[in-house]
């Protein structure tokens, strides 16, 4: 019986340290018009340890951190995913470099790679929303024509007979 327990852990502890660990940066455009905004995920897939975000001096944060996990074990084997997401504005034109982010595990630090965005003028304020939809905010907005509206017709009176 003692046999069977010690191969069961063995099996389980394999299953669970079978699959590697990463540590990945990813965005969601990687070109922009100055004054859009794009979300920024770092994900870490079967590791465990401090997440340390990177500086982000170059870009306003409109949100985040948004913290998000998952488990999963099917067929003996286990997975987890956390992902820390950021909704960053670029604060100047031209490329920019998302630095690395660390995790912190108990042997080492894991370093993620750098992400390099381009920032290109936005002459006319055309702002695009993370769906794809624009919406231009020029300081000149020309003015709603209106329709010339022909005067109503007096009413008639109806009279019963």
């Amino acid at each position: 019986m003692r046999l069977f327990i010690i191969l069961l852990a063995l099996c389980c502890t394999y299953g669970a340290f079978s699959q590697e660990g990463s540590f990945t940066v990813s965005t969601s455009k990687d070109t922009l018009l100055m004054g859009n905004s794009f979300t920024v995920t770092f994900t870490i897939k079967n590791m465990n340890g401090d997440f340390d975000a990177p500086e982000l001096d170059d870009f306003d944060i409109m949100a985040g951190p948004n913290v998000s996990s998952s488990f999963s074990f099917m067929n003996g084997q286990s997975s987890q995913e956390m992902s820390y997401s950021y909704l960053l504005r670029p604060r100047r034109e031209g490329a920019i470099i998302i630095p690395s982010a660390y995790l912190v595990t108990d042997s080492d630090t894991v370093e993620s790679a750098e992400k390099l965005i381009f920032v290109l003028p936005n002459p006319d304020g055309i702002i695009e929303q993370e769906g794809g939809i624009q919406q231009s905010i020029s300081p000149y907005q020309p003015p709603i024509p209106v329709q010339p509206t022909t005067p109503a017709k007096p009413k008639r009176k109806v009279r019963k007979i």
